[in-house]
């Protein structure tokens, strides 16, 4: 979890200095919260990258299915598919 606060603060401080994030960056912070179990932040971070119109592979889509779905959160997964 260090980690992932960590990589939070560097992606933070590279879009203080103009540095925009691309979708990899996105998926890479969806992927590490969905495999430690916080899927809500997964959730916002995957709002994120859909707003700013980035795209993401199969192997996220199923990855983000299969752990919203664990949590019973099914109806977040549908949501997210439609946009």
């Amino acid at each position: 979890m260090v980690l992932i606060e960590y990589t939070e603060y560097v992606f933070d401080e590279m879009v203080k200095r103009g540095v925009c994030l691309d979708g990899t960056d996105y998926k890479l912070m969806i992927i590490a919260y969905c495999r430690i179990g916080h899927v809500l932040q997964a959730g916002n971070w995957l709002a994120t990258m859909i707003e700013k119109d980035f795209w993401m592979d199969n192997a996220t889509c199923s990855l983000i299915i299969r752990a919203f779905s664990g949590k019973g959160l099914v109806h977040l997964v549908v949501w997210y598919l439609r946009r």
